[in-house]
Parts: structure tokens; C-alpha cells; sequence
């Protein structure tokens, strides 16, 4: 049963901690205090969603999902400009990805094309999503719970952090924008009609969390990732 997971990843929105600034993009003059303020919410996000997540089924989450209307805005999505195009592998790393992705299939009798269908499936139910308030999303997301593609169920039983460095913050008027890397870790139990199974896969993620300032607050109104290259499933 163990090989029917082997591909799971850590795809969700940490172990709180001070997140280490690497570098601040142009825009507009950035307070010191400003930066951090926008790097501790962008990592307090990721913290949130991903306890909710854990939690979905257990006492701790009323107390998780009270605290997500202080990070993620509850009005219908903003623009603030393109959504990056992320870090798509190439080369040899593509074609490993894909290989390892083509026998995990194999594997389970489930085709490419198969495959490929319910990920287009999934792209448009995203696309859905993004019509929502990002706190909307976000509790949507977790209702939902952890479903893998063939309609077995997979659940989030623990997690960690152990790397979070931002990369750049940029702040123009009343919008701003965190790109941070991280690097997460998360226990999976996956139960289907071929019996239980749990994988631990250890992730690199390349995150975009777009934010927007309410009154005196900042609150997230979008996000955005990419798996690191060679880090992916």
C-alpha cells in the first residue's frame, strides 16, 4: 500500500518562528518594521492554514479558525497584478519528474490521459475558488479535506517547518507582495479501497502571498506556488 502514496507531497498552505528577509525588491520605501510585520503575517498564514488543516477533524480547530480572519481578507479578491510564472523544471529534471510520475501511475492502472483529465478537473475547480474572499478559499479548502485525484481519501495527520527565508517584500500603495521559500514536512494517511498507508514527504516551496491593506491592517488576498526545482513530487 505504501507505493499507492509514494507521490503524495506537501501542496497546502509553521512552527512559528522569526522568518529570515534575504532580500527586498524595488517599489515604494519599505520600513524596517513594515518588512517584518508583512514576513511574520506571510508565515503566520502558512502556520494557520496548515494547523486548521490539521485540526479539521479535532477539537483545536475552532480555536485555528478563528484566528484566519486575522490574516486572510474576507472581500472579494483585488487585482494586484500578474501571478508569477514560478519555477518550472527543465531539462533532466522534467523529464525525471515526469518519469517518476508516469510509473507511479502505471502503478495504479490509472493512464496519462486519465490523469491529465481530472488534473484539468482540478484546475477549473481552483479556478472557481479564486471567486471567493481568500478567508472564504481558505476555509473552503479545509472543509473540503485532503482528496487524491481517484477519490480516496488522504488526511494531513502532522507537519513542520524547517527552512523559511524570504526572498523579497514590495509594497505599492495600498498593495504588497512576500515571496518567501520554504521548506515543509508532513505526515499523510491515506485510506482507500486498496486498504491504509502513510507517507512522509519532505518539500521545497516557492510561495507568492499577495497582500492588501485594510484600514491599518494587512491581510492576504491571494497566494501563489511553485515547487523548487528537483523538491517537487
Amino acid at each position: 500500500m505504501k507505493s499507492r502514496i509514494a507521490t503524495l507531497s506537501v501542496v497546502v498552505l509553521i512552527i512559528v518562528a522569526v522568518p529570515s528577509v534575504i532580500g527586498v525588491s524595488l517599489g515604494q520605501p519599505i520600513s524596517p518594521v513594515e518588512s517584518n510585520e508583512l514576513a511574520t503575517l506571510a508565515q503566520k498564514a502558512y502556520t494557520l492554514q496548515m494547523d486548521a488543516t490539521v485540526n479539521a477533524n479535532r477539537s483545536g480547530f475552532a480555536q485555528v479558525d478563528s484566528q484566519l480572519a486575522d490574516v486572510y481578507s474576507d472581500v472579494p479578491p483585488i487585482s494586484v497584478g500578474s501571478l508569477p510564472a514560478g519555477r518550472q523544471p527543465t531539462g533532466q529534471d522534467a523529464a525525471r519528474q515526469q518519469a517518476t510520475l508516469e510509473a507511479g501511475l502505471s502503478e495504479k492502472g490509472i493512464t496519462l490521459q486519465e490523469y491529465n483529465a481530472a488534473q484539468a478537473a482540478a484546475q477549473a475547480r481552483a479556478e472557481q475558488l479564486r471567486q471567493m474572499s481568500a478567508l472564504d478559499r481558505v476555509r473552503t479548502n479545509i472543509k473540503r479535506g485532503w482528496q487524491t485525484f481517484d477519490g480516496d481519501n488522504t488526511t494531513v495527520e502532522a507537519w513542520g517547518l524547517t527552512d523559511f527565508k524570504v526572498a523579497s517584500i514590495e509594497v505599492n500603495g495600498l498593495d504588497a507582495k512576500v515571496v518567501a521559500d520554504l521548506h515543509v514536512w508532513a505526515r499523510f494517511r491515506h485510506t482507500g479501497t486498496n486498504g491504509e498507508g502513510i507517507a512522509e514527504p519532505h518539500n521545497g516551496l516557492h510561495y507568492t502571498f499577495y497582500f492588501h491593506k485594510e484600514g491599518a491592517t494587512w491581510k492576504i488576498i491571494d497566494w501563489e506556488f511553485e515547487f523548487l526545482p528537483g523538491e517537487g513530487p
